[in-house]
């Protein structure tokens, strides 16, 4: 290989590196995006399944006590 040949296959080798490296920057730049935008989605998601469960449990209340209303009046029917 005479000493231009190396050089030029250097030189290639060179910017394959550089491009690999934009693109490999590029790459984890969007996939820092993605995950922020996981995360965010995450919290809400977190904070949906928080007020439905509050909502659960408020109608479990409201059905517990409504039960006991109708145990009591059909206790005054039977009287």
């Amino acid at each position: 290989m005479t000493f231009e040949e190396m050089e030029r296959t250097m030189h290639f080798i060179l910017e394959q590196q550089a491009e690999f490296a934009v693109r490999n920057e590029k790459r984890n730049e969007e996939f820092n995006e993605k995950f922020r935008k996981l995360e965010e989605n995450d919290v809400l998601l977190r904070q949906k399944l928080e007020v439905l469960a509050g909502i659960s449990r408020d109608l479990l209340t409201v059905a517990q006590i409504h039960s006991r209303r109708l145990d009591r009046l059909d206790g005054l029917d039977n009287n």
